[in-house]
């Protein structure tokens, strides 16, 4: 009989035969390896564990340096600015009022920012880490050129074509209305994130009573995105597609407005007609955005809207005069993939564009006394903003002016269009400058996309009392010290179709360096200031609460028609969007 305990050979000497899976235990139990390979295969790993952090820190080190002798750092070393930011950050006020209070309302708080700072640190070591900006570029070029795969934000289509994947989610995804989807919303977040308000019904009838009670009317238009139009240049299964691709909510969304008799401009089919129509087609083959033909036709659609729906007081009598200018670039979508410099697989794309001047050939200017505001988003600013790469003076407002044949205000921002326009108006009214003084209509335009992904809240609009003291006025050429008491995180390169963002940072005023400035009625204002340019972070973008900050100001009105569109991370405490606000020329 055999067995496992048989016996090789005869004899009483004879040793037991092991099994296969005694003799794998010990084989792995014990592995010989000579003395050589074993040295080289330890070198090797230390090597590689070594060697990137190493790596890393000369690639910082030697980065510093040049921007200290740039004049754009302070001289302290990284080493004492990350212990000096450690030792001022918000969360160690949090841990002495534990220890004195021992409430667990402290320790929620002290939980959120840790956990926010925690982010905030990983994200700023991926955004910096020298393994990334030296890999992902080839392995992206890889991937698009040999598998047309994009990214978590840009996806590949046909002939040449990329989508923007929250605008592919809200054309092909479920219902924005449908009530699953908004309890989803409503519980998402995070500790230190308070989630959205997901309803944009809601929002919107709340704005349009508000502005209803100044006798102000309220148009909205969500500008149709990309994938509605074009549906067939990211999948063949829409070759045959005849109408605009829109989300199942679409039509519950349109006819709850037209309930409440709220006029709606709707794009969306003249968008789908323009595209055999026009030379250049409705959108942009590589950027998120409409073709310049394309957002005249709908000015001159909606000028028309309105003529029909607004009683205006004033006569359509303004003359335009427009230029014919072309520009070549290559889209933002583009930008997003982060394909090394020199890639072929996507030609840059050449628009004519019709910049808008006054009669004396000044470039247009937003009216603050004209009787339509305008808020808009990345739609708007487009054509306008020089720093959007398309040229400038020809975006939507100018258009709707140049069309409608009279002067229009507008607050256009990139990005957030559920909510950053309507922040701003308030603001502004909060401040004491009444922008919907004069107005009869409000238009609101944001991208379609918005309605599945924005955050939809509810914001308060009214004018502040009389104050018997009198606000100082900005003035120009001034240098403060002071300390830093609240910034937001900085927005991370290529996750969003903007190459340009500017932050809002509350800075406690200590010193004036020069110029006049009275700390005593401005104690604390309202700073913006670069925080992304192409696609790369500034300085500012270190800063952290508790810092001791040099700034050169300049008032915020005299720059705001030039940088005041571009996307803006605000405050999240909407009492510091009132402080005073300035523009922060230099910072250290």
């Amino acid at each position: 009989m055999n067995s496992s305990s048989e016996t090789s050979g005869s004899g009483s000497g004879a040793k037991p035969r092991l099994s296969r899976e005694e003799i794998a235990a010990i084989e792995v139990g014990h592995t010989e390896i000579r003395r050589g390979p074993a040295l080289f295969l330890a070198a090797t790993f230390l090597l590689l564990i070594g060697g990137v952090p190493l790596a890393q820190t000369g690639f910082e080190w030697s980065a510093w340096r040049r921007q200290r002798q740039a004049g754009a750092l302070p001289n302290d070393t990284p080493l004492r600015q990350a212990t000096s930011a450690l030792a001022a950050a918000d969360i160690w006020p949090g841990v002495h009022r534990f220890a004195s209070v021992r409430g667990f309302a402290d320790l929620g708080s002290l939980n959120a920012g840790m956990l926010e700072e925690m982010d905030r640190f990983e994200t700023r070591l991926e955004n910096d880490s020298l393994l990334q900006k030296a890999f992902i570029p080839p392995v992206q070029w890889a991937l698009t050129g040999w598998l047309k795969a994009g990214n978590e934000n840009a996806y590949c289509g046909r002939d040449g074509w990329l989508f923007f994947r929250p605008g592919l989610d809200f054309a092909t995804g479920r219902g924005f209305l449908d009530p699953f989807v908004l309890q989803a919303r409503a519980r998402s977040g995070n500790e230190w994130t308070a989630p959205p308000q997901p309803d944009p019904l809601q929002a919107i009838v709340d704005f349009r009573n508000q502005l209803r009670a100044r006798d102000v009317a309220l148009v909205v238009m969500p500008v149709p995105v990309k994938p509605m139009i074009y549906p067939e240049k990211f999948s063949r299964r829409f070759d045959r597609n005849d109408r605009p691709l829109r989300n199942p909510s679409c039509a519950a969304f349109l006819a709850a407005l037209r309930a409440e008799a709220i006029p709606v401009y709707d794009a969306a089919d003249l968008l789908f007609a323009l595209k055999s129509e026009l030379p250049d087609g409705s959108f942009l083959r590589t950027d998120t955005h409409w073709t310049p033909a394309a957002m005249r036709r709908c000015a001159g659609e909606l000028a028309r809207f309105l003529e029909d729906t607004v009683p205006f007081a004033q006569p359509a009598d303004d003359e335009p005069v427009r230029q014919s200018v072309s520009v070549t670039r290559h889209g933002d979508i583009l930008d997003m993939l982060k394909l090394p410099g020199g890639q072929t697989f996507y030609e840059p794309q050449t628009v004519g564009i019709e910049p808008v001047s006054n009669p004396a050939h000044a470039p247009w200017t937003p009216d603050p006394a004209a009787e339509i505001l305008l808020l808009g988003d990345s739609f708007s600013n487009i054509y306008s903003l020089e720093g959007m790469g398309w040229g400038a003076n020809a975006g939507f407002a100018e258009q709707l002016a140049a069309e409608a044949r009279r002067p229009v205000d507008r607050i256009a921002l990139n990005d957030n269009g559920a909510f950053a326009t309507r922040q701003e108006l308030a603001a502004d009214l909060a401040r004491g400058n009444d922008r919907l003084a004069g107005k009869k209509v409000v238009v609101w335009q944001f991208a379609a996309r918005e309605l599945a992904v924005g955050d939809w809240k509810l914001i308060e609009m009214r004018l502040p009392q009389p104050s018997a003291r009198e606000k100082p006025q900005p003035t120009a050429g001034v240098i403060v010290e002071g300390v830093l008491r609240a910034m937001p995180a900085p927005p991370v390169p290529g996750a969003v179709p903007y190459r340009d963002a500017i932050v809002g940072m509350h800075l406690q005023v200590a010193a004036v360096k020069q110029g006049d400035f009275d700390i005593v009625a401005q104690p604390d204002i309202l700073v913006y200031a670069w925080v992304m340019r192409d696609n790369v972070l500034t300085p500012t973008a270190r800063f952290r609460p508790g810092r001791r900050l040099t700034l050169s100001l300049a008032p915020w009105e005299a720059v705001r028609v030039k940088h005041g569109g571009y996307n803006r991370l605000e405050l999240d405490d909407p009492m510091l969007l009132l402080l005073d606000p300035y523009w922060a020329e230099t910072v250290k």
